[in-house]
Protein backbone atom coordinates (compact mmCIF):
# COMPACT_ATOMS: atom_id res chain seq x y z
CA UNK A 1 0.00 0.00 0.00
CA UNK A 2 2.72 2.26 0.97
CA UNK A 3 5.08 1.36 -2.16
CA UNK A 4 2.01 2.18 -4.34
CA UNK A 5 1.24 5.75 -2.68
CA UNK A 6 5.14 6.48 -3.02
CA UNK A 7 4.81 5.47 -6.94
CA UNK A 8 2.20 7.57 -7.48
CA UNK A 9 4.19 10.34 -5.91
CA UNK A 10 6.99 9.76 -8.39
CA UNK A 11 4.70 9.77 -11.04
CA UNK A 12 2.93 13.26 -9.89
CA UNK A 13 6.51 14.63 -9.60
CA UNK A 14 7.42 13.29 -12.81
CA UNK A 15 4.16 15.43 -14.58
CA UNK A 16 5.09 18.33 -12.82
CA UNK A 17 8.98 18.40 -14.06
CA UNK A 18 7.64 17.67 -17.69
CA UNK A 19 5.04 20.38 -17.81
CA UNK A 20 7.40 22.74 -16.69
CA UNK A 21 9.99 21.78 -18.81
CA UNK A 22 7.31 22.09 -21.56
CA UNK A 23 6.18 25.35 -20.72
CA UNK A 24 9.51 27.23 -19.80
CA UNK A 25 10.76 25.72 -23.31
CA UNK A 26 7.42 27.49 -24.70
CA UNK A 27 7.74 30.71 -22.98
CA UNK A 28 11.68 30.50 -24.09
CA UNK A 29 10.87 30.16 -27.73
CA UNK A 30 8.34 32.83 -28.02
CA UNK A 31 11.21 35.30 -25.91
CA UNK A 32 13.34 34.34 -29.00
CA UNK A 33 10.99 35.22 -31.93
CA UNK A 34 10.37 38.76 -30.13
CA UNK A 35 13.69 38.86 -29.97
CA UNK A 36 14.55 38.10 -33.34
CA UNK A 37 11.77 40.26 -34.56
CA UNK A 38 12.46 43.18 -32.79
CA UNK A 39 16.48 43.13 -34.36
CA UNK A 40 15.10 42.86 -37.35
CA UNK A 41 12.76 45.66 -37.29
CA UNK A 42 15.13 48.41 -35.92
CA UNK A 43 17.79 46.89 -38.44
CA UNK A 44 15.72 48.42 -41.25
CA UNK A 45 17.24 51.32 -42.52
CA UNK A 46 15.11 54.41 -41.75
CA UNK A 47 13.10 55.97 -44.85
CA UNK A 48 14.64 59.43 -45.67
CA UNK A 49 12.33 62.31 -46.34
CA UNK A 50 13.67 65.31 -49.24
CA UNK A 51 12.92 68.74 -46.82
CA UNK A 52 13.87 70.59 -50.17
CA UNK A 53 10.94 73.29 -50.50
CA UNK A 54 7.68 73.13 -52.99
CA UNK A 55 6.54 75.88 -55.27
CA UNK A 56 4.17 76.37 -57.51
CA UNK A 57 3.92 79.41 -60.15
CA UNK A 58 2.33 82.13 -58.57
CA UNK A 59 -0.87 82.88 -59.83
CA UNK A 60 -2.34 86.63 -59.18
CA UNK A 61 -4.99 86.38 -56.20
CA UNK A 62 -6.76 89.19 -58.59
CA UNK A 63 -8.62 87.20 -61.36
CA UNK A 64 -7.23 88.17 -64.85
CA UNK A 65 -9.46 87.65 -67.74
CA UNK A 66 -7.53 85.65 -69.58
CA UNK A 67 -9.98 85.07 -72.23
CA UNK A 68 -8.94 87.97 -75.05
CA UNK A 69 -5.34 87.00 -74.53
CA UNK A 70 -2.93 85.65 -77.78
CA UNK A 71 -1.70 82.88 -77.93
CA UNK A 72 2.41 82.04 -79.31
CA UNK A 73 3.00 78.55 -80.33
CA UNK A 74 6.35 77.00 -81.32
CA UNK A 75 5.95 74.44 -83.57
CA UNK A 76 9.50 73.39 -83.76
CA UNK A 77 10.05 72.90 -79.83
CA UNK A 78 6.17 72.33 -79.24
CA UNK A 79 4.86 74.24 -76.99
CA UNK A 80 2.42 77.37 -76.41
CA UNK A 81 2.17 80.28 -74.25
CA UNK A 82 -0.73 82.86 -74.02
CA UNK A 83 -0.14 86.75 -73.65
CA UNK A 84 -1.72 89.84 -73.01
CA UNK A 85 -3.12 91.66 -76.29
CA UNK A 86 -0.90 95.06 -75.43
CA UNK A 87 2.16 92.79 -75.42
CA UNK A 88 4.78 92.52 -78.27
CA UNK A 89 6.76 89.33 -78.67
CA UNK A 90 10.52 88.75 -80.10
CA UNK A 91 10.25 85.34 -82.25
CA UNK A 92 13.27 82.95 -82.30
CA UNK A 93 15.53 83.69 -85.32
CA UNK A 94 17.22 80.71 -86.84
CA UNK A 95 20.47 82.04 -86.07
CA UNK A 96 20.11 82.06 -82.04
CA UNK A 97 21.87 78.93 -80.81
CA UNK A 98 19.39 79.49 -77.33
CA UNK A 99 16.00 80.14 -79.84
CA UNK A 100 14.81 82.68 -77.60
CA UNK A 101 11.70 84.15 -77.20
CA UNK A 102 11.19 87.64 -75.49
CA UNK A 103 7.94 89.45 -74.12
CA UNK A 104 6.46 91.81 -72.07
CA UNK A 105 4.19 95.20 -72.03
CA UNK A 106 5.40 97.29 -74.56
CA UNK A 107 4.42 98.65 -78.72
CA UNK A 108 6.46 97.81 -81.93
CA UNK A 109 6.75 101.91 -81.87
CA UNK A 110 8.07 101.63 -78.92
CA UNK A 111 9.30 98.58 -77.90
CA UNK A 112 9.43 97.07 -74.30
CA UNK A 113 8.52 99.00 -71.20
CA UNK A 114 9.75 98.50 -68.07
CA UNK A 115 13.09 98.54 -69.29
CA UNK A 116 12.81 95.56 -71.95
CA UNK A 117 11.81 91.91 -72.27
CA UNK A 118 9.89 90.37 -69.10
CA UNK A 119 10.04 87.09 -69.91
CA UNK A 120 12.41 85.19 -71.93
CA UNK A 121 12.07 81.26 -73.14
CA UNK A 122 15.37 79.49 -74.20
CA UNK A 123 15.87 76.32 -75.54
CA UNK A 124 18.75 74.61 -75.61
CA UNK A 125 20.89 71.44 -75.42
CA UNK A 126 23.02 72.76 -72.22
CA UNK A 127 24.50 70.34 -69.90
CA UNK A 128 25.11 73.24 -67.45
CA UNK A 129 24.05 72.54 -63.94
CA UNK A 130 21.10 74.85 -63.38
CA UNK A 131 23.01 76.89 -60.76
CA UNK A 132 25.98 77.93 -63.33
CA UNK A 133 23.25 78.36 -66.23
CA UNK A 134 22.11 81.05 -64.43
CA UNK A 135 25.89 82.26 -63.29
CA UNK A 136 27.01 81.98 -66.84
CA UNK A 137 23.91 83.12 -69.35
CA UNK A 138 21.10 85.54 -66.92
CA UNK A 139 22.56 86.98 -64.10
CA UNK A 140 26.75 86.37 -64.08
CA UNK A 141 26.68 88.66 -60.79
CA UNK A 142 23.57 87.26 -58.71
CA UNK A 143 23.50 84.81 -56.16
CA UNK A 144 20.57 82.65 -57.22
CA UNK A 145 18.53 80.26 -54.39
CA UNK A 146 17.33 77.20 -55.48
CA UNK A 147 13.37 77.54 -53.91
CA UNK A 148 12.45 73.79 -55.13
CA UNK A 149 10.26 71.80 -57.60
CA UNK A 150 7.74 73.17 -59.48
CA UNK A 151 4.39 72.56 -62.02
CA UNK A 152 3.24 74.40 -64.36
CA UNK A 153 0.72 72.26 -66.21
CA UNK A 154 1.63 69.19 -65.27
CA UNK A 155 5.40 69.03 -65.98
CA UNK A 156 7.53 69.58 -63.09
CA UNK A 157 10.65 71.13 -63.21
CA UNK A 158 12.80 73.13 -60.99
CA UNK A 159 12.70 77.08 -59.74
CA UNK A 160 15.49 79.33 -58.96
CA UNK A 161 15.78 83.10 -57.77
CA UNK A 162 18.15 85.47 -58.60
CA UNK A 163 17.49 88.88 -56.47
CA UNK A 164 19.58 91.73 -55.85
CA UNK A 165 17.11 93.43 -53.67
CA UNK A 166 13.78 93.18 -51.95
CA UNK A 167 11.99 95.11 -55.21
CA UNK A 168 12.71 92.37 -57.66
CA UNK A 169 11.17 89.41 -58.16
CA UNK A 170 13.49 87.56 -61.12
CA UNK A 171 13.59 83.85 -61.31
CA UNK A 172 14.32 80.72 -63.93
CA UNK A 173 11.68 77.79 -64.18
CA UNK A 174 13.91 74.71 -65.69
CA UNK A 175 12.22 72.18 -67.57
CA UNK A 176 13.83 69.09 -69.62
CA UNK A 177 11.56 67.18 -71.96
CA UNK A 178 13.19 65.01 -74.67
CA UNK A 179 16.70 66.19 -74.27
CA UNK A 180 15.89 69.77 -74.30
CA UNK A 181 16.48 71.91 -71.51
CA UNK A 182 13.48 74.99 -71.53
CA UNK A 183 14.12 77.90 -69.61
CA UNK A 184 11.46 80.30 -68.59
CA UNK A 185 12.96 83.30 -67.30
CA UNK A 186 10.87 86.50 -65.55
CA UNK A 187 13.42 89.52 -64.94
CA UNK A 188 11.07 92.17 -63.04
CA UNK A 189 13.16 95.03 -61.46
CA UNK A 190 10.56 97.62 -60.05
CA UNK A 191 8.14 95.95 -58.17
CA UNK A 192 7.02 98.84 -56.60
CA UNK A 193 6.36 100.71 -59.83
CA UNK A 194 4.68 97.55 -60.97
CA UNK A 195 2.54 95.44 -58.79
CA UNK A 196 -0.22 94.66 -61.02
CA UNK A 197 2.40 93.67 -64.23
CA UNK A 198 3.97 91.80 -62.11
CA UNK A 199 0.70 89.74 -61.06
CA UNK A 200 0.36 89.71 -65.13
CA UNK A 201 3.83 88.47 -65.59
CA UNK A 202 3.49 85.30 -63.70
CA UNK A 203 -0.38 84.68 -64.52
CA UNK A 204 1.60 84.73 -68.66
CA UNK A 205 3.98 82.40 -67.34
CA UNK A 206 1.59 80.08 -65.86
CA UNK A 207 -0.08 79.54 -68.86
CA UNK A 208 2.88 77.56 -70.53
CA UNK A 209 2.34 74.25 -71.66
CA UNK A 210 4.06 71.35 -74.26
CA UNK A 211 1.69 70.39 -76.81
CA UNK A 212 2.86 67.19 -76.92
Amino acid sequence: MQEKGFTSLIFIIIVLVVSGLVIGGGFYLKSKQISLQTHSVSSVAPTVVSTSPSTFVSIPSQDINTSSWKTYTNTKFSYLIMYPTDWIIRKPTSEDPLNILGMGKGSEDQGFLYGGQSILIEVTSTDKTNLDYIKENIAPNSNPKNLGSININGFQGEKWSFNDNADQDNYAIFLVKDGKHYVLIKEFNNISQGKDYNLEVNQTISTFKFTN
